[in-house]
């Protein structure tokens, strides 16, 4: 241990040593959360009704505020991701298009897992995440910015500038 810990110590002081990846990085956590954007930390996947006509609700980028409509938990046994409300993302029957429905637990298509994204030029992961089906780490979901935008599934994982952010954090509440 002493061993390894003075090898350690000229590495710290030489700038060396890469900062640890955060612990949510690769993994959707337990209790609430909130899901963020990487471009913007006060952007947070949230949900609200399309209109007042139809009872579909969809994700939306929203503040990342005390508003409900922005937390999440991860249901590890279904593999859900659940609203504060008991529903649960789900593909719609369209291309890519997502929505929030109630939870079905037999339903792949309301089945997520998190993979950590990584930092291209060097393939160490940068501490965000990309969010898709399990096993279809290719087809991951993607917010678009700006206020009340969607929510899509999409090809690849880092977007174009002002394409929308497919890279995720997760803030634990509680």
């Amino acid at each position: 241990m002493i061993r390894s810990l003075r090898a350690a110590v000229p590495l710290a002081a030489a700038g060396l040593l890469l900062p640890a990846v955060p612990a949510h990085a690769g993994v959707l956590p337990a209790g609430q959360f909130q899901i963020f954007l990487s471009t913007d930390p006060t952007r947070c996947v949230g949900w609200s009704q399309d209109s007042p006509l139809t009872p579909l609700s969809t994700p939306k980028n929203r503040a990342c505020d005390s508003d409900p409509t922005t937390v999440w938990r991860y249901d590890a046994l279904t593999r859900h991701l659940v609203t504060g409300d008991g529903r649960c993302l789900d593909v719609w029957d369209g291309a890519g298009i997502l929505e929030i429905k109630p939870c079905d637990a037999g339903r792949a298509t309301q089945m997520w897992e998190a993979s950590p994204t990584r930092v291209s030029w060097n393939s160490l992961p940068d501490g965000y995440n990309s969010i898709h089906h399990p096993g279809r780490p290719g087809r991951n979901l993607q917010l678009y910015a700006g206020e009340g935008n969607s929510l899509v599934i999409s090809e690849g994982d880092a977007g174009a500038p002002g394409e929308g952010d497919r890279r995720f954090g997760f803030r634990v509440l509680r």
